[in-house]
């Protein structure tokens, strides 16, 4: 029966180890870690693969941040078209118009612009202007000149803001502490006496006929990995090696 192949985890990129390890954890579960004979190492794996996982995730970010910038966004495109009203509008021939401007002008320029501020400086800000704004002796005012909807517009989205931007904190705080280097540096030793424990078995022939399949899948993906890494190193060294030095040398200082 064929072995697990010898193959070095240092080469690996950080998604390229995440990603290895989560294969050979499918193959485990595929043919469960008692037949395999590595119970007593499997539970300490799972633990260490999910701390990994968290690292990196944790610096990836998180999938909602494209989603709260483009929120954010939208809701300072609102109030673009908020100010960008009011200021025409101060300019009406009518006088009404002019003088429901100035009220609001006035409103909005307690905080200035708001649309910089750090995220939950403007979330804040932004809700306490909008408020404002909807208090009953402005409520004439912003119909007037013509911006009641767009407040009503401003006021869900600042609040889908709020909520998904409080949705990923939480996520962070969930998180485990921690870098992929520790997390690579806890979990490969662990993968090593896994390797040992089933090459062991193979060799004393005691190992179960599902060992064989497990091996050949594990040493089908070894080898995929290793063409990649050998692929990228190739490529590295091409483009170093293209780098022509023609100084003269530098004799080293004693």
């Amino acid at each position: 029966m064929e072995k697990i192949q010898n193959f070095s985890l240092h080469n690996f990129h950080s998604n390229e180890h995440g990603q290895f390890m989560t294969d050979v954890d499918t193959f485990i579960l595929k043919y469960t870690a008692l037949e395999l004979g590595i119970d007593a190492l499997y539970p300490t794996f799972k633990r260490l693969l999910v701390d990994e996982e968290q690292a990196i995730s944790s610096e990836l970010g998180s999938n909602k941040t494209e989603r709260i910038k483009y929120l954010d966004v939208l809701r300072d495109n609102t109030l673009n078209a908020i100010y960008g009203k009011v200021e025409s509008t101060l300019k009406s021939p009518f006088t009404d118009e002019a003088e429901s401007a100035r009220v609001i002008q006035h409103i909005i320029d307690i905080d200035g612009d708001i649309r910089n501020w750090p995220y939950n400086e403007e979330t804040n800000a932004i809700a306490n202007l909008i408020r404002k704004l909807q208090q009953t002796a402005n409520v004439a005012h912003t119909d007037r000149i013509g911006i009641t909807a767009w407040i009503t517009a401003l006021k869900t989205q600042n609040d889908d803001f709020q909520v998904l931007n409080n949705d990923r904190n939480e996520e962070f705080a969930g998180r485990t502490n921690g870098n992929t280097k520790e997390a690579r540096k806890a979990i490969d030793p662990v993968y090593n006496q896994i390797v040992e424990r089933i090459n062991a078995s193979i060799v004393l022939e005691v190992a179960k006929p599902v060992v064989a399949h497990f091996v050949n899948e594990l040493n089908q993906k070894i080898t995929y990995y290793k063409t990649t890494i050998a692929n990228r190193n190739g490529r590295n060294n091409k483009n170093n090696g293209s780098q022509t030095d023609n100084s003269t040398p530098t004799i080293p200082k004693a």
